[in-house]
C-alpha cells in the first residue's frame, strides 16, 4: 500500500528546504519528519536531499520526484480540505505587489473574519496560474497576462499600474531625457527574468529585442534588493512605479525620464470559475473594493 504521508512531507520539507520551516507547517517533531525522509529514500533505494554547512538541496532523483508528484500531493491535500469546515484559501501572488497593492484588502479580510485562514504561496507568474488552472490554488493575485490557455479561469481587472525606469534621487541620470538608442546602452537592473513576464514583454517591445537574456547589460535582481541598490547607487533600474511610492516621496528614488511613453498594465483577481465556497468569495469581494485604482 502507498504510504501518501511520506510524500505529503517530503514534499513540504523539498518546498521548503529546511526541517525545521517543514516541522512547523507539518505540525511534527523534527526528528519525525527526519525520519520520514529516511524511511522514504529507503523505500525507493535513492537519496533525496544533500545536506551541508550551507543547507539542504534536492538531488537529481529528490528533484525528479518532487516534480513528479508535487501537484498531485497538493490536489489531494486540497480535495481534504473541501470537506473540511476550515477550509484554507490558497492564493497565489508575488511578494512586491502583494505588500504595496493588496495588503490593505488582505488586512481589512483578516479583520472582518479573524477564523478563516489564507495560505499565500508564491511563483512565478505562470506557475500560478496554471496551479490555480488546475484547482490547486484557489486566487491568484497579478498583473494580467496572456491567459488564452487557461481554460478555467475568470479575471476581475482593478486598475493600472505603470512601469518607469528608476535612478537615485540627484543622480546624473535624473536630469537626462533618454532616447531608446541612449537607455539601450546603459546597464539596465530589471525583476528576475523568470519571474516577470509583464516588465520583460515592455522591455522587448521599447527596444525591439528578441530575447534579453542575450543582452548583457540587463542584469537581473529581486525588486527589494533593486530599489535598495538604487537608494543608494547612481544606477538605473526598470520596475513599477507604484511598488516605489515611498521612496519617491521621500526623495530616494527618481523617475528617469524618456522620449517614448511606457505602456501600462492592467492588475486584478484571477479565479478558478469552478471554485466558489463562502470565504473564498468573501476576500474577492473584499479586494475588489479596497484594492481597485481608477
Amino acid at each position: 500500500m502507498i504510504n501518501l504521508e511520506l510524500y505529503r512531507i517530503f514534499v513540504v520539507v523539498a518546498n521548503e528546504l529546511n526541517i525545521t520551516r517543514a516541522s512547523e507547517k507539518l505540525n511534527v517533531s523534527q526528528p519525525a519528519v527526519t525520519k520520514q525522509i529516511k524511511n522514504l529514500e529507503k523505500l525507493l533505494n535513492v537519496t533525496l536531499f544533500e545536506r551541508s554547512n550551507l543547507g539542504m538541496k534536492l538531488t537529481s532523483d529528490g528533484n525528479k520526484l518532487y516534480f513528479k508528484i508535487k501537484d498531485a500531493i497538493e490536489l489531494i491535500c486540497k480535495a481534504e480540505e473541501d470537506f473540511l469546515d476550515n477550509r484554507i484559501i490558497k492564493l497565489g501572488t508575488r511578494n512586491m505587489i502583494l505588500t504595496k497593492i493588496f495588503s490593505k484588502g488582505i488586512t481589512k479580510f483578516y479583520n472582518l473574519y479573524p477564523s478563516e485562514r489564507i495560505d499565500i504561496k508564491m511563483y512565478n507568474i505562470e506557475e500560478m496560474l496554471e496551479k490555480l488552472n488546475n484547482g490547486i490554488l484557489d486566487v491568484v493575485l497579478t498583473k494580467k497576462v496572456d491567459d488564452s490557455k487557461y481554460g478555467n479561469l475568470k479575471y476581475i481587472s482593478l486598475g493600472s499600474l505603470h512601469e518607469v525606469f528608476i535612478t537615485k534621487k540627484g543622480a546624473k541620470f535624473e536630469s537626462k531625457v533618454f532616447s531608446r538608442e541612449e537607455l539601450i546602452n546603459q546597464t539596465i537592473y530589471i525583476n528576475n527574468l523568470n519571474g516577470n513576464p509583464i516588465s520583460i514583454r515592455i522591455l522587448k517591445k521599447i527596444f525591439n529585442i528578441d530575447d534579453l537574456k542575450n543582452e548583457n547589460n540587463f542584469i537581473p535582481i529581486t525588486s527589494t534588493s533593486m530599489i535598495e541598490m538604487i537608494k543608494k547607487e547612481e544606477k538605473i533600474g526598470f520596475t513599477t512605479k507604484e511598488f516605489i511610492e515611498d521612496e519617491i516621496l521621500h526623495n530616494q528614488i527618481a523617475i528617469v525620464k524618456t522620449d517614448f511613453e511606457i505602456e501600462s498594465t492592467e492588475y486584478g483577481i484571477y479565479y478558478n470559475k469552478n471554485n466558489h465556497f463562502k470565504a473564498l468569495n468573501n476576500l474577492i469581494k473584499i479586494i475588489t473594493e479596497e484594492c481597485s485604482i481608477d
